[in-house]
C-alpha cells in the first residue's frame, strides 16, 4: 500500500514514500521495516533534515503524508565556506569544505542551495541556485554585476540532504 521511488547515484540515495489510502482518509500510521542493503547515514528530509543515525535497517512509520529519506555514505557534521573579494564586473570565488564522519566517504553527492544577500540585507534572487557537490566540497564562481552596490555581501549555502548551513561574507569594491 506504499508507492516508492528511489534515486541512486551509487553513493547518495533518495527514497520517497507515499501511502495509498482507500476509503476514508485517516492518519493511520503504519510501520515498515526497511533494509537499505548496506549502512548509511539517514536523514529525514520531510522533518527539517532530522538525522536518524547510521543504519543498515530501519523501522519507519509512514502516515498519509509523503516521506523523503536521504541516505548518505557519511554524516555531514559541519561545513565551512570561504569567499574572495571582487570588483564590480568581476567574480566572487566560493570554496565549501565539509566535515564528514567517516572522513573519506566514497560516492558522497549533495545538492547545496545558494543564497546571496546584498549589503542592504535583501536577497539577490538572481543568484539563487542549486549546485551539486561531489566528495567533501565544491568551488563556485558568482558573477558580480557592473552596477552592483559596493559593500559586504552575505552568502549562505544549505545542504539539501542534511540541512547543514555554511555562511560567509564577500566584499564588493
Amino acid at each position: 500500500d506504499v508507492r516508492f521511488t528511489e534515486y541512486d547515484n551509487g553513493g547518495t540515495r533518495v527514497l520517497l514514500f507515499l501511502r495509498q489510502h482507500v476509503g476514508k482518509m485517516k492518519n493511520d500510521a503504519k510501520t515498515y521495516h526497511l533494509d537499505f542493503g548496506g549502512e548509511y547515514d539517514v536523514y529525514d528530509a520531510t522533518k527539517d533534515h532530522a538525522y536518524l543515525g547510521r543504519h543498515a535497517y530501519l523501522d519507519l512509520e509512514i502516515d498519509h503524508y509523503a516521506k523523503c529519506l536521504v541516505l548518505l555514505p557519511a554524516a555531514i557534521r559541519s561545513a565551512k565556506l570561504t569567499a574572495s573579494s571582487a570588483t564590480r564586473g568581476g567574480k566572487v570565488t566560493l570554496k565549501l569544505e565539509t566535515r564528514t564522519v567517516p572522513e573519506s566517504p566514497k560516492g558522497l553527492v549533495d545538492c547545496w542551495h545558494v543564497q546571496v544577500f546584498g549589503s542592504d540585507g535583501i536577497e539577490r534572487r538572481s543568484h539563487r541556485c542549486n549546485v551539486m557537490s561531489e566528495g567533501k566540497g565544491l568551488a563556485l564562481e558568482l558573477p558580480v554585476a557592473l552596477d552592483a552596490a559596493k559593500g559586504t555581501y552575505r552568502v549562505v549555502l544549505t545542504s539539501a540532504a542534511s540541512g547543514v548551513r555554511a555562511e560567509t561574507t564577500a566584499e564588493v569594491r
